[in-house]
C-alpha cells in the first residue's frame, strides 16, 4: 500500500493564506495610494504627508476598528482632490477612493471585503463598456484610430515596418496634435482609409464586448455558465494586460489588478494565480512611477 501523501507545507510558495486576511492585499492598496499621491498634482502636498501617516496607522495600530482610521485619512484626501479639482481627476483616482472608503467601512468584515471588491469591478466594468457603446467616437473606430494612426500606440512597431505610414500620418495629425486629443469624430483619423478603419472598427466592438466579458464573469451566472465565474480572475488579468498594450494607464490597470486578486479564491491550487496577479500589480506601479513604457507599444 503506498504511504499517503502529506499536505503541502503552510509555507509552500504557492499557498496565499494570511494570518490577516487579504493582508498583503490591503498592503498592496495602502502602496498605490502613496504613489498615485506622491505623483499625481491633484493631490496636495499636505495630502502626500497625510495619506503615508494614515498607511503607517493601518501598519503599527492593532485590530481592524483601529486601523480603519487610516483608510479614513487616505480617504479624505481622495475626496478632496476629486471635489477640488474634478475636472483634472483621471478614472483611477476614483476607483482608489471607491476601495480605499470600502476597506473604512469593511476592514473588521473580512468576508464581505471579497464580495465588496467583486461589485465594484463589476461595476466599473459595465460602466466603462456603457461609456463606449454610447459615445460614437469610440464605437465607430475613430478613438483607437487616433491612438493608432498618430503614434501614441503602436507607432514606432508600425513604423520600422512602413516608414511611409509615419511620415503619412505626422502630416495628417500634425495640427490636431497641438490641440491636444480630439473630443469628437471630425478629426480625419480615417486616412488612410480601407482595411485599416475596417479593423479599427472591429476592434474597437471587441474592447466593448470583452469588457462586458469580463464583468460577467464575476457574476453567477446560471447553468453551465456558472463554471465561467472560475476563470474571471485569468479573464481580468487578460483584459488589464491586453488593454495595457493600447492604453498607457498603470495606476488604472493595478487598481483593476487588486480588484481581481480579492477575488481568487483564498487556497494553495490558486497561489500562483495570486503572484501573477500580485506581480502584475507591482509592473504597473513601477513603470507608473518612473513613467516608463515600452517603445514598441509607443
Amino acid at each position: 500500500m503506498e504511504a499517503p501523501v502529506a499536505d503541502p507545507a503552510p509555507n509552500a510558495p504557492d499557498a496565499i493564506e494570511d494570518a490577516e486576511p487579504y493582508g498583503y492585499e490591503k498592503y498592496a492598496l495602502l502602496g498605490i495610494a502613496i504613489v498615485i499621491s506622491v505623483t499625481h498634482v491633484t493631490v496636495p502636498p499636505w495630502g502626500v504627508v497625510l495619506t503615508v501617516i494614515g498607511s503607517l496607522l493601518v501598519l503599527v495600530l492593532s485590530g481592524d476598528k483601529r486601523q480603519r482610521w487610516g483608510y479614513v485619512a487616505i480617504g479624505v484626501v481622495l475626496l478632496y482632490s476629486i471635489v477640488m479639482l474634478y475636472t483634472l481627476v483621471g478614472n483611477h483616482l476614483f476607483l482608489l477612493a471607491y476601495m480605499v472608503w470600502a476597506l473604512a467601512l469593511q476592514n473588521d468584515d473580512h468576508e464581505a471585503l471579497a464580495p465588496t471588491f467583486r461589485g465594484v469591478l463589476v461595476a466599473v466594468m459595465l460602466i466603462a463598456a456603457t461609456q463606449k457603446i454610447i459615445n460614437p467616437y469610440f464605437i465607430s473606430g475613430d478613438a483607437l484610430a487616433w491612438y493608432i494612426a498618430s503614434g501614441e500606440s503602436y507607432g514606432n512597431l508600425i513604423a520600422a515596418f512602413d516608414p511611409a505610414w509615419a511620415d503619412q500620418t505626422a502630416r495628417v495629425f500634425a495640427d490636431a496634435r497641438a490641440a491636444m486629443t480630439p473630443t469628437d469624430g471630425s478629426t480625419p483619423t480615417s486616412v488612410p482609409p480601407g482595411a485599416f478603419m475596417g479593423a479599427m472598427v472591429a476592434l474597437s466592438w471587441f474592447v466593448f464586448a470583452f469588457e462586458i466579458f469580463v464583468a460577467l464573469s464575476w457574476l453567477k451566472l446560471p447553468g453551465k455558465l456558472a463554471a465561467i465565474r472560475a476563470y474571471a480572475p485569468h479573464i481580468t488579468f487578460a483584459f488589464v494586460w491586453g488593454t495595457y498594450t493600447m492604453r498607457n494607464e498603470p495606476y488604472f490597470f493595478a487598481l483593476v489588478t487588486l480588484l481581481a486578486v480579492f477575488g481568487i479564491p483564498r487556497d494553495r491550487e490558486r497561489g500562483r494565480l495570486w503572484w501573477f496577479g500580485m506581480g502584475t500589480l507591482a509592473f504597473m506601479l513601477v513603470v507608473g512611477f518612473f513613467g516608463f513604457r515600452p517603445p514598441f507599444l509607443q
